[in-house]
């Protein structure tokens, strides 16, 4: 509706989801100022984030100054003046915030499946994509929750050697408190990345493969470094995107350069899919990890 510019019909859809998914008021509101503001509706949109901001809710003051569907309020002063808010909320934020890490699942399982979340979203979002409710593929689930702060409840890994570090002490207490035989990298997105970065970094015999969702794949270049650095031949890759997704051919062009250098890697592409978690999710997990451990 949004995309195909059905403003009306995507601010009654937004009314409906607000009254149903009142935990998801921060996304919910930001769209639908950014419907008001593409109507040129400016007061409305500003109300709108106002609304949210007395309800503590507050956004990224870079996404509310950059995000093109909020063009046409950024020059007003009381938006303005929620982007100050929001950048003192954020900038206090970060300073209290600290890794954490989650742990589901078979904790007698010989395999550790260690997942990084994507960028802009949180443990308890993105467990639900890993959560195994069939009872197939048996394994410990670890979630580490990144300490940086990019939104309202939302987190993400933008400055590396921070998250190469919190990623690195997860792993080391998970090894260390579940003696579990072999670790699985999984992740979506930005994690979906570093999950593969992080198995080519680490050079361990007990890393037995990556399972990467839609991974956000810039710098081809950067990931051929680090193989040139490290031996990974035991090493096994899912690589899970859609065609229409912006990191498809960075992604094409990643599978292509680790089976050159003798890592086993297969791509599943999702027809039509944009950056997004496909709906059968569940059924191509359970095929990475036949794939992987067989």
């Amino acid at each position: 509706m949004f995309a195909k510019g059905n403003m009306n019909d995507a601010l009654s859809f937004i009314h409906n989801i607000k009254i149903e998914f009142p935990e998801r008021l921060d996304k919910i509101l930001f769209w639908e100022a950014c419907v008001y503001s593409n109507q040129r509706k400016n007061e409305e949109a500003v109300a709108i984030l106002e609304e949210g901001l007395k309800k503590g809710i507050w956004w990224n003051p870079a996404i509310l100054t950059t995000d093109p569907d909020l063009q046409n309020v950024q020059t007003d002063k009381e938006f303005k003046k929620i982007v100050e808010t929001c950048g003192k909320i954020f900038s206090s934020q970060k300073k209290n915030a600290t890794p954490e890490l989650f742990v589901y699942g078979d904790s007698q399982s010989d395999i550790i499946l260690l997942a990084l979340h994507a960028r802009g979203t949180n443990v308890k979002d993105f467990a639900p994509y890993w959560l195994n409710d069939k009872g197939e593929d048996p394994y410990l689930l670890g979630l580490p929750q990144s300490s940086q702060i990019f939104g309202y409840n939302t987190y993400c890994w933008d400055d590396q050697e921070t998250a190469i570090k919190e990623i690195e002490e997860a792993y080391k207490e998970l090894k260390e408190t579940f003696h579990t035989k072999s670790v699985i990298m999984g992740g979506a997105s930005q994690g979906g990345k570093l999950s593969i970065e992080f198995c080519l970094r680490k050079r361990s015999q007990e890393i037995t493969g990556f399972i990467a969702v839609m991974p956000a794949i810039k710098d081809v270049a950067a990931i051929e470094a680090l193989l040139k650095e490290n031996e990974h031949s035991s090493l096994k890759g899912i690589i899970i995107i859609g065609d229409q997704d912006p990191f498809y051919k960075n992604s094409i062009e990643l599978v292509q350069l680790l089976q050159a250098n003798h890592i086993d890697c297969k791509l599943i592409v999702n027809e039509g899919l944009g950056h997004f978690f496909p709906q059968n999710f569940p059924e191509l997990l359970s095929e990475a990890f036949r794939y992987i451990l067989r």
